[in-house]
């Protein structure tokens, strides 16, 4: 007979850590049957083994399947009965959270000193981005010089240790999504205005609008929103006003980012009773996928395509295996295979 306390099981790179504080304090792991599954995107798909309620969640450009999932915690404003959060990414990050903090405690103080840093920084690792970004950076340093120091367009000669640290030691940051679609958000604007460093902004064309309005509850004055122009082109022609103004610079880098001071706290209250209205249901109750023959057929296929993809990959990985093994050694093994 089954704990009174909820089963729980992470799989498919859900990491249980940041939803620690969130889960029931009596809850107990369990890999085999678990009353409640978290999956995300990587992963050998492990969550279609498991029968139990199944929580997805997100913190790349991907939607949940509801076909599949019985409840979504992702970064889309959508609202599907008791189903889905909006719980972006960027609210697991250090850098929100520390800047939560000090938004809280005491306006920005920047001084004139600050207008003396270096111009621009970039630091971006992935190159399958969209390519505005790519050309933004390429345009930008027609103007003045900007220091990439990540594994993507390196020009300092090595990447950077301390990603805050070398942040703030330039006026502005190339803060760009890899995609922009609505309410898709990470930690890369954050790490900027952490760091001193005013963000120049692509992606989420709403992130400026208020939380109540489907927005990404940004203050606009606090950084350069590429979407607020008509093109790249007149953007960049703002950077070099305020890169030439120190008043203005100093107004939008001490302008705070957050439009609400407990912005974390309103989306933390939303987790944790989204979870409670999970966990309190028990398994039977919260089952939301439903046992229609269609959508059980959907699953029967696609168990089935994920079995074989897992089949396909490690038949994969041995092919490069024996690839990777010098022909002196395999004529060797042919010939002791011999009779």
């Amino acid at each position: 007979m089954k704990s009174e306390s909820p089963s729980i099981h992470f799989v498919d790179g859900c990491i249980q850590k940041p939803f620690l504080p969130f889960l029931p304090k009596k809850h107990i792991r369990d890999t085999k049957d678990p009353d409640f599954l978290f999956y995300s995107v990587f992963g050998k798909a492990e969550h279609v083994e498991f029968d139990g309620v199944r929580i997805f969640y997100t913190g790349e450009n991907a939607r949940p399947d509801f076909n599949f999932c019985d409840y979504a915690i992702s970064f889309d404003y959508l609202e599907f009965e008791d189903r889905h959060l909006r719980y972006p990414y960027y609210l697991f990050s250090e850098s929100f959270r520390s800047l939560c903090k000090n938004e809280r405690q005491a306006p920005y103080s920047f001084t004139k000193e600050h207008c003396a840093r270096k111009f621009c920084s970039f630091v971006v690792s992935n190159g399958k981005a969209d390519s505005i970004r790519e050309e933004f950076f390429e345009a930008l340093c027609l103007y003045k010089h900007v220091d990439s120091g990540g594994r993507y367009k390196n020009n300092i000669g090595k990447c950077v240790d301390d990603k805050q640290a070398f942040l703030s030691q330039y006026k502005f940051n190339i803060a760009f999504e890899n995609s922009a679609t609505h309410g898709y958000i990470t930690e890369k604007i954050f790490d900027a205005k952490l760091a001193g460093s005013v963000p120049i902004y692509w992606g989420d064309s709403s992130i400026s609008k208020p939380l109540a309005e489907y927005g990404g509850g940004l203050n606009p004055k606090a950084f350069v929103n590429i979407c607020d122009f008509k093109n790249p082109k007149e953007a960049i022609e703002f950077v070099k006003f305020l890169d030439s103004s120190d008043g203005a610079y100093l107004e939008m880098l001490n302008a705070p980012l957050l439009m609400d001071k407990d912005h974390d706290e309103i989306f933390d209250r939303q987790l944790a009773k989204f979870l409670d209205t999970i966990f309190s249901q028990g398994r039977q109750k919260a089952y939301r996928r439903g046992f229609g023959q269609w959508r059980l057929n959907i699953e029967t296929r696609y168990k089935k395509f994920q079995r074989t993809r897992r089949i396909l990959t490690q038949i994969t990985h041995l092919w490069r295996l024996v690839l990777s093994i010098p022909k002196s050694i395999i004529k060797k093994l042919v010939l002791l295979a011999r009779p």
